[in-house]
């Protein structure tokens, strides 16, 4: 967190804030999440001094779980239990916890180009290494030569 905030960051502290699902199906082409592979619920940790009506500004973190991570695999653990929400309550931000899901074949529509969909999730991945066009995952793939490394 020091890297992305500097070094004025203060000690993570004891959480007072609270997890709020929010619905997915808004930010996909149809309300189709699953078959985008996105889960129809996702979260956010809101710190108390974050809360509407607050004095001051909060910054926003967004927090990619790995692969087969999900809540729909691993329940609260990773938004709940990662350790970033008592960073977050102890320097004002909030943490946006996006759920992927772990698309099969039979949950994607037949016409997969009027949705923009190309190939399933089976692990529930998010793409930053480009996996839907190169069959290796690999931290290797995510460099400036590759699509995914802009």
């Amino acid at each position: 967190m020091r890297a992305i905030y500097g070094p004025d960051l203060k000690p993570a502290a004891p959480t007072t804030g609270r997890i709020v699902p929010f619905d997915q199906t808004e930010f996909v082409p149809g309300g189709l999440a699953l078959a985008n592979g996105l889960s129809n619920t996702g979260y956010l940790y809101v710190p108390n001094a974050c809360e509407p009506g607050a004095p001051a500004r909060c910054r926003l973190q967004v927090a990619l779980h790995g692969c087969t991570q999900s809540a729909e695999t691993l329940g609260d653990v990773f938004y709940a239990h990662v350790g970033l929400n008592e960073w977050a309550d102890a320097n004002r931000i909030v943490v946006l916890y996006p759920q992927a899901h772990a698309t099969t074949l039979s949950e994607l529509p037949s016409d997969l180009s009027l949705f923009g969909l190309s190939a399933p999730n089976p692990m529930g991945c998010w793409n930053w290494w480009d996996t839907a066009a190169t069959p290796c995952i690999s931290p290797r793939r995510a460099s400036r030569s590759t699509p995914s490394g802009k």
